[in-house]
């Protein structure tokens, strides 16, 4: 037995696919918003100009101290943070490198984001159709008696 959608469903349906086309645009706009993250990558376009810290990034990880923080950049602390939280802690990190990783971690934000409002409109959806599939089972019920 196939039935068509009606007038609420239809309503629902497209509602529905309006949320998820908006929830994944949001997730989007909201993964690029990260201002911290260009503060970062200036810093760390510093800490590569500066000839001192060739050695910071070239270095087995195990051998260097942590560098004094300045959030300008140039005191060789923003390579020394990025190197520290990379898995390979001994390959030397390259400006080119460290814009592969951004790019990776910037997907995975978007990803997140965009999953985690996904989520959320199909819980949605799935609690105002049971809510309307509810209403309908009551109205049937003072339909019949």
């Amino acid at each position: 037995m196939t039935r068509s959608l009606n007038g609420w469903r239809r309503l629902w349906l497209a509602l529905t696919a309006l949320a998820v086309i908006i929830a994944a645009i949001t997730g989007l706009v909201q993964a690029g918003r990260d201002d911290s993250s260009w503060i970062y990558a200036s810093a760390i376009r510093k800490d590569f100009e500066n000839p001192a810290c060739r050695d910071i990034a070239t270095k087995p990880f195990s051998e260097l101290a942590e560098p004094a923080f300045t959030s300008e950049g140039g005191s060789c602390w923003h390579i020394f943070t990025h190197r520290r939280y990379r898995s390979d802690l001994n390959q030397p990190l390259t400006m080119d490198l460290y814009y592969h990783d951004r790019l990776v971690d910037r997907w995975q934000n978007i990803g997140i984001l965009v999953g985690i409002y996904l989520v959320m409109v199909v819980l949605g959806s799935a609690i105002i159709y049971a809510l309307g599939k509810t209403v309908a089972w009551i109205r049937a019920g003072f339909r019949n008696a």
